[in-house]
């Protein structure tokens, strides 16, 4: 009897609300072994998924692990799902080197996670991007112009993604970083801030460079509240009439991006602005994105893109469309971070627009402000809406969220 075929997926420094969905809705459990850190599944009972948990600390006992759970469940490693931005997908290449699997080449890797190394080479392919430069003595008379976005060259996430109105504000808020980072050789990059809609897209591919997007969202979001989104608005622009921007061009943009970082397999995520007629890459990496518009993919498409791509580790059929249906998804928020006293959604749960509610937190509880984020908002939930038409999307939200009743206790 053949050994069963497994993909090792590797998850780390993931928030618990984002882990939840890559698991809970993969058709894919019986071959997975997942491998993740503590804070990723805080409270979560990972039944029915063989997995490790691991602190990350030492690569080569990850490995050591890998193999007695192999031998000892006598299975055959099949490919590896490396979700370890955050290591620069050090322990995911390290894995793939080990058991001699498929992954992204170094080149790649270094390009892709650095993200000033990775503006610079889609610039230099005459891709849209905003100006952009790293923060120090040397370069500082370079002006980006306010406002701007100040994030780290490398890393997951929003953690010190600040957007900054003046000059006070980003010598603020690059003295917390200096102060605050602990990763050796990180730095602060500048980016010009971009007017217009922020969009998300994954996408697929193949050899000869073909590409598919499996989903596309657009986030929801606040000037003020910047980098925190409210939500996600999941959905397929060549079923909005007049949409400005096509399926068609999204592919284009993606097969560039595949060529220029020498990509030739894998799903990879790409983060967007639409403005003056123009897509400007805001970034990109070599994983699916992550956010809770998994969910709505699992719910509305029957599929997400972590399952398109162990489908295509397996050999198995990724041709896809993506459906009509569209799907919103939005945070419960306050910004009073203590005990929670009161979270009542009753009101809202007899709406029937309201297809789910999830809630991260309960009364009893306390929360606190999530340490080195510029925004003062904390996600205590989410709401997911079928089917709704785009231009009612913002007061959908005002209209659900004032009959969500919280009382803290400061």
């Amino acid at each position: 009897m053949k050994n069963q075929k497994t993909i090792i997926l590797l998850i780390n420094n993931l928030e618990k609300e984002d882990f939840l969905p890559i698991v809970t809705y993969t058709k894919f459990k019986k071959n997975l072994l997942i491998i993740f850190d503590r804070k990723s599944t805080s409270g979560h009972n990972a039944c029915c998924i063989d997995y490790l948990l691991e602190d990350f600390k030492s690569p080569q006992k990850i490995i050591s692990n890998i193999k007695t759970w192999k031998s000892e469940n006598y299975r055959d490693i099949a490919g590896i799902i490396g979700l370890d931005e955050e290591y620069k997908y050090a322990v995911s290449k390290k894995i793939a080197d080990t058991f001699n699997l498929k992954f992204y080449s170094q080149n790649t890797i270094n390009k892709i996670s650095n993200k000033y190394l990775q503006l610079l080479e889609l610039k230099k392919n005459n891709t849209n991007v905003p100006n952009f430069k790293i923060i120090n003595k040397e370069n500082d008379n370079l002006d980006i112009g306010f406002p701007n976005v100040s994030k780290p060259v490398y890393g997951i996430g929003s953690s010190f993604v600040c957007i900054n109105e003046n000059k006070d504000q980003l010598e603020k808020n690059v003295t917390y970083f200096k102060e605050k980072n602990t990763r050796i050789n990180n730095q602060l990059i500048l980016q010009e801030f971009i007017s217009g809609e922020e969009y998300s897209c994954d996408f697929i591919v193949h050899k000869n460079n073909h590409v598919q997007v499996l989903r596309v969202v657009k986030k929801i979001t606040l000037k003020e509240d910047f980098p925190f989104f409210e939500g996600f608005y999941l959905f397929n622009p060549d079923h909005m009439e007049n949409y400005p921007f096509k399926l068609a061009q999204l592919e284009n943009l993606c097969k560039k991006i595949a060529t220029v970082f020498g990509i030739n397999r894998g799903v990879c995520m790409v983060d967007f602005k639409f403005f003056d007629n123009k897509i400007f890459v805001i970034e990109t990496t070599i994983r699916p994105g992550i956010s809770q518009f998994i969910e709505l993919m699992g719910e509305l498409y029957g599929y997400t893109s972590t399952d398109m791509l162990i489908k295509q580790i397996l050999k198995q059929d990724t041709k896809n469309e993506i459906p009509k249906e569209e799907g919103l998804v939005f945070y419960i928020t306050t910004n009073k971070p203590g005990l929670i006293k009161k979270f009542d959604t009753s009101l809202v749960e007899t709406n029937k627009d309201v297809a789910k509610i999830v809630k991260y937190y309960q009364p009893n509880q306390n929360i606190s402000l999530e340490k080195h984020k510029c925004y003062k908002k904390i996600a205590l939930g989410h709401i997911m809406v079928k089917n709704i038409a785009p231009e009612k999307i913002i007061q959908t939200i005002k209209d659900i969220r004032k009959n969500i009743y919280i009382e803290m206790e400061v």
